[in-house]
């Protein structure tokens, strides 16, 4: 921590060390490990109880969503640009598609033609914006993976 090695540390040494140690320690650690565990049962079986709010599953995956939010509003407004939606769609369809999880919408969900992917994805983003721009907040993102999940059960 003594980097310039006077027998004193500095606050901004400590804030390094602090900042550098932190940063070590939770990047060992898996961001939500009951999200992409088990098999397709138990995963079908955290969905039940994820999609009910007041369960610790329910805020586990509210986290989830959110943390993926915030990683793609650049802006920090809290709002995704439409452009940004398909990369988070492929993100939080990726436990379901290593799964094989049914949805009703499978075929086009978890197609690996990107074109056709993405275009379904934009339709989803259509559908959830009711301003009609390409603009979408936290609340539509949250409701429309949930109801995305809740297909799933």
């Amino acid at each position: 921590m003594d980097l310039k090695g006077t027998g004193v540390i500095t606050f901004d040494e400590w804030l390094k060390f602090c900042l550098e140690h932190i940063a070590a320690k939770t990047a060992t650690m898996d961001p939500h490990p009951i999200l992409d565990h088990g098999n397709m049962e138990q995963f079908k079986e955290f969905l039940t109880t994820a999609v009910q709010p007041g369960t610790a599953e329910h805020t586990e995956m509210y986290w989830f969503l959110l943390e993926l939010f915030t990683e793609h509003d650049t802006e920090k407004e809290g709002i995704v640009m439409k452009e940004d939606f398909p990369v988070m769609m492929d993100k939080v369809l990726e436990t379901p598609k290593k799964l094989d999880i049914a949805h009703p919408d499978k075929a086009v969900l978890f197609t690996d033609d990107v074109e056709k992917r993405r275009e379904h994805q934009l339709d989803i983003f259509k559908k959830n914006n009711p301003r009609g721009d390409d603009r979408m907040c936290v609340d539509e993102w949250i409701g429309l993976a949930m109801d995305l999940f809740k297909k799933m059960i």
